[in-house]
């Protein structure tokens, strides 16, 4: 029997300067995109990833 005794690699918070707080904040990406649409008969997925302040939702 193998166990894994290893602990999972912890991901670094990213940061960035909100200028909405006036500080650095951690960041997340969020998908702003219209989702399902279609273009020339062809069914196609909008993504539109921006990132965002965690703290008040706000684009940086």
């Amino acid at each position: 029997m193998l166990v894994d005794c290893d602990p999972d690699p912890v991901e670094e918070a990213a940061y960035g300067y909100c200028r909405r707080c006036e500080c650095e904040v951690p960041i997340e990406e969020r998908d702003f995109g219209i989702g399902r649409d279609e273009a020339y008969g062809r069914p196609i997925v909008h993504v539109d990833m921006q990132w965002c302040c965690c703290e008040c939702g706000d684009q940086l």
